[in-house]
C-alpha cells in the first residue's frame, strides 16, 4: 500500500526567488516607527514565527527547549538577537542582524536573563513601556520564572501587549509569503487528491497517515507537522486526534486535517471519505458543507468581517444553531507562520477582510449529537484555503470534490 513513487519535487522556490532580507527589514523599520507612536522603548520577542518574520532566523532547534532565544527591537536603533552560543551560526546564515550576543547554555542561573535586560534598558532609553507577547493567543517562548525576573529587575519599566500590532502585519500576507503557502498547498491537495487510488477497506488510518507525509513531501511540501486522522461509522467524533491502527470496515466517514508547510508557512485543509457507498445521510451533510463552503468563496471580499463569513456558512448548515452546535468556536481562521492565526471566522469576530489575507473556510455539522460521551457524537468538518484578492477570493487548495470520494471496500 503505498503511493506511485517518483522523485522529490524540485524545490519549487529555488534561492533566486527566495524572501531576502530586505523584507525582514522593512518589516523592522514600520514595527519600529509604530513602536515609537505607542510610546515603546522597545518590543521583547521570545517566540519562533516572530523571531523569523521579523528577522529570517530558522531552524529546527526550536524543538529544543531547553535553550530559549530572544530577539529586541528598539524603537530606535538596530535590533539585538540574543541566542545561545551553539546556534550563532544560524544567525549568520539566516538572518539579516549585526548585533548578536550570546550566552553558554543552558544556564539555569541566568540562561541570557542578564543579556536580555541590558539590552532592554539599552534600547528603552527614557520610554517606560516595553511591548511584550502577551495579548490573547500569544506566547513567550521561555521560562515563565525568568520572564518574571526581567520584570523584577525592570521595576521602572510597564510591559504592554506586542502581540496585537505584530499580528496587525502579520495579518496581510507578502507576495513571498503566499508563494511558500501556496507551495504546501499544492503538494497537500494533489497527495489527498490521489489518496482514493491507494486507499482500501482494512487499512489503517495510521498506514495511510505514513503514505499520505511521504507522498506530501515527494511533492513539494518540506514537512508535514501536524495530521489528524479520525474515523467512525456513519461520521466521526472530532477533528483532533491521530491516525490510529483500526482497520478501516464498510460504512466508516474519515477525514485527514493536514498542515503541511514550506519555509516555515503552513497550509491547512481537509477532506472527507467514505469506505463504500456513504449512507443517505452522510450524503446530504456532505453536501451541505460543501455548498456552505461554496458560499463562502463566492462572497469573500475586501470590507465584509470575519463575522459576515460566518453569517453565510451559517446559513447554508441550518441556521445559527446548527452552525454552532459542533461547539468549535468558529469556521476558519487566518494562517502563516502559525497553523492557526488571527483572525477567526467567529460570530463575534468583527475584523475587516483585507485583500492579501490567507484563510481557511471551515463549516462543520453535527450528524449525532453526543448522548453522554463526546466520542459517540457524529460530525464532518469541510475545509479550503483561500487568499483573499482585490475582488473576491481565489481557492490556494484544490476544491474538494462536490460528490463524496468513496474508498473502495
Amino acid at each position: 500500500m503505498r503511493f506511485k513513487l517518483s522523485a522529490i519535487a524540485e524545490d519549487p522556490m529555488p534561492e533566486s526567488t527566495h524572501t531576502r532580507f530586505a523584507e525582514h527589514k522593512a518589516r523592522t523599520c514600520r514595527l519600529q516607527a509604530d513602536l515609537l507612536a505607542l510610546g515603546c522603548g522597545a518590543l521583547f520577542v521570545t517566540s519562533e514565527d516572530n523571531i523569523q518574520y521579523l528577522t529570517g532566523f530558522k531552524s529546527p532547534v526550536w524543538n529544543n527547549l531547553t535553550r530559549p532565544h530572544y530577539l529586541i527591537v528598539p524603537a530606535k536603533g538596530e535590533p539585538i538577537l540574543i541566542s545561545p552560543a551553539n546556534y550563532a551560526v544560524i544567525a549568520e546564515q539566516t538572518t539579516w542582524i549585526t548585533d548578536v550576543r550570546t550566552w553558554v547554555s543552558p544556564n539555569p542561573e541566568d540562561d541570557g536573563v542578564s543579556l536580555v535586560v541590558d539590552a532592554l534598558r539599552s534600547s528603552t532609553d527614557a520610554m517606560k513601556k516595553i511591548a511584550a507577547e502577551l495579548g490573547p493567543q500569544s506566547r513567550l517562548t521561555m521560562p515563565a520564572g525568568d520572564f518574571l525576573r526581567i520584570q523584577k529587575m525592570l521595576q521602572r519599566v510597564e510591559f504592554v501587549d506586542g502581540h496585537a500590532l505584530l499580528m496587525s502585519y502579520r495579518v496581510v500576507k507578502s507576495a513571498s509569503e503566499i508563494e511558500r503557502i501556496q507551495v504546501a498547498a499544492t503538494a497537500a491537495s494533489r497527495a489527498l487528491n490521489e489518496l482514493p487510488t491507494i486507499a482500501r477497506s482494512g487499512q489503517s488510518l495510521y498506514d495511510l497517515a505514513q503514505a499520505l507525509k511521504m507522498r506530501i513531501i515527494e511533492l513539494g511540501a518540506q514537512d508535514v507537522p501536524y495530521m489528524v486522522g479520525v474515523s467512525g461509522q456513519g461520521g466521526y467524533p472530532c477533528v483532533n486526534l491521530a491516525p490510529d491502527h483500526r482497520p478501516l470496515r464498510s460504512g466508516d466517514v474519515f477525514v485527514f486535517d493536514v498542515a503541511a508547510r514550506y519555509d516555515g508557512y503552513y497550509c491547512d485543509f481537509d477532506r472527507d471519505y467514505a469506505v463504500g457507498a456513504p449512507s443517505v445521510e452522510v450524503r446530504s451533510a456532505y453536501r451541505r458543507l460543501w455548498e456552505a463552503t461554496e458560499a463562502a468563496i463566492d462572497a469573500v471580499k475586501p470590507g465584509l468581517r470575519m463575522s459576515d463569513i460566518w453569517q453565510v456558512m451559517a446559513k447554508e448548515l441550518g441556521g445559527v444553531q446548527q452552525a454552532r452546535s459542533a461547539k468549535v468556536g468558529r469556521l476558519g481562521h487566518s494562517i502563516g507562520l502559525r497553523l492557526c492565526e488571527e483572525p477567526s471566522i467567529g460570530e463575534a469576530d468583527h475584523t475587516v477582510i483585507r485583500a492579501n489575507m490567507v484563510l481557511t473556510l471551515e463549516p462543520s455539522l453535527v450528524l449525532k449529537p453526543s448522548s453522554g460521551r463526546q466520542a459517540d457524537r457524529r460530525i464532518m468538518v469541510h475545509e479550503e484555503n483561500i487568499l483573499v484578492t482585490e475582488t473576491g477570493c481565489r481557492l490556494m487548495s484544490l476544491r474538494t470534490p462536490k460528490e463524496m470520494p468513496i474508498i473502495q471496500e
